[in-house]
This record gives C-alpha cells, sequence and structure tokens, in this order.
C-alpha cells in the first residue's frame, strides 16, 4: 500500500458475484486529490476504479477477487477470438469525448435492462451514469462501436503510465451473438500495441463466477498475488 494516502474500509454487504459471501473493500479518501499518476500506482497494485472511488476488494476469509492484467507484447488472439473480430469487420470504430451522450446513454439503459437486470444500475440517472464511467483528474477514453451509423457499443477506458485499465462497456442487447464485450477488449489490446503500452487491466477475474471468470482466455496474462504480478500459465 502506498504511504501518505489514507483508506477507508467498506462495511460488510452481500457479494454481487458470490452470493453467499459478505464482501468488504478497501476505499482510497475520496477526498484525497486524485490524477493519473496516482491512479497509475495503484492500479499497479490491484486497484479499481468506479466513477470518483478507487478501491479493492479485501474480504476477511476470502480471496476470490483476484485482479488481472493482460500482456500486451505477448497476446496472441486465440481461435474464437479470431472468429469475433472477422464476424465484425463491418464495424466502425469511433473514438470520441469522454462524457456520456444521450444516444450513449439510452444503449446503457438497454444494456442494464438486457444484462444485469437486477444489478441496480438500470435506476441511475444519466448523470449518475456520466460520473461512474468518468472522473476528473484521469485521462479517460470512449471509444464506440457503429453498423451503417447504429450505435451498437460502447467501451469505456482509462490511460495509466504502463497501460490502459478497462473501465466499462456496454452494447445492444440485440447483438449479443457478436461478441461485442469480447470485440472491446480486443479492440483495448490492439491500441495498448499500436501505441506501445504493456498492460491491459481488466480489473478482477473470479474462478466461480461466470461474469468474471472470463477474463483468462485472454492470455498470456498476469494475476496479483497481494505483493506482486504472477504469471498464470495453467488456469
Amino acid at each position: 500500500m502506498m504511504t501518505g494516502v489514507r483508506c477507508y474500509r467498506s462495511a460488510p454487504q452481500r457479494c454481487n458475484y458470490l452470493p453467499d459471501r459478505q464482501a468488504t473493500s478497501i476505499f482510497i479518501d475520496p477526498a484525497y486529490p486524485l490524477d493519473s499518476t496516482l491512479y497509475s500506482q495503484l492500479c499497479a497494485q490491484g486497484f479499481r476504479r468506479s466513477g470518483r472511488h478507487v478501491y479493492r476488494p479485501d474480504c476477511p476469509g476470502c480471496q476470490a477477487c483476484i485482479p488481472l492484467r493482460v500482456d500486451i507484447r505477448r497476446h496472441a488472439a486465440s481461435r474464437s477470438q479470431r472468429r469475433v473480430i472477422t464476424h465484425n469487420t463491418d464495424l466502425e470504430i469511433r473514438q470520441c469525448p469522454g462524457t456520456l451522450n444521450e444516444e450513449q446513454f439510452q444503449l446503457m439503459q438497454r444494456y442494464l435492462a438486457g444484462q444485469h437486470p437486477h444489478g441496480g444500475m438500470n435506476q441511475l440517472s444519466h448523470q449518475q451514469c456520466e460520473d461512474f464511467l468518468f472522473t476528473t483528474g484521469i485521462v479517460t477514453r470512449c471509444a464506440e462501436f457503429r453498423l451503417q451509423g447504429t450505435l451498437l457499443a460502447v467501451a469505456v477506458s482509462d490511460v495509466v503510465d504502463d497501460g490502459l485499465s478497462a473501465v466499462y462497456t456496454f452494447y445492444d442487447p440485440a447483438y449479443r451473438a457478436r461478441g461485442l464485450g469480447t470485440l472491446a477488449i480486443l479492440h483495448h489490446i490492439d491500441r495498448c500495441r499500436r501505441e506501445g503500452r504493456d498492460w491491459l487491466y481488466l480489473g478482477y477475474w473470479i474462478k466461480d463466477s461466470r461474469k468474471m471468470n472470463y477474463k483468462t482466455g485472454f492470455r498470456p496474462c498476469q494475476l496479483w498475488d497481494g505483493q506482486r504480478w504472477q504469471e498464470t500459465p495453467d488456469l
């Protein structure tokens, strides 16, 4: 943990990924000035951002949430990932400002209603969704995926010193078969490679959660063990 940065522990609550368990997190003091340099250091220690809040799971008796990052220099797309790329060659990818416009907000609402109807986020207002995706002091990128002008997906990522940190991706559930979530990660990987960045941080891998265990499909990858990053060839 970095010295000089005050942290708080959240109260226990029901885990969103392993419902039979209680979850707690360590949060960086939200009053502490957050910039790209500090956030880069925190990412390298397994922290993640949700809006202005930077946190890391810290649950007594459970270490299921493990930070994961993809090794960009050595990554090679799997056969299924190459199929996703081929299936989506008709899409146009546009870079857009770090704000949430009305078209993107409506897409996010459809995604949350279709993919996470009981997650609570589909009750958020436009401003609350924008605050969840973007924050001041950090360089955040937004990529749109369009089919003949129609917005199908949006992928948001933060720029850190040694790579990109994926923030959130949402897409039209009617086009789920295109593998747009996978395509968004492959886009981040390609962007890192073209810019000479070493790592793509994908948040937390949870082996026993179907929502979160897909991340080790992007190889080679490393997991944070609380002290250092370790490559995991046998997952």
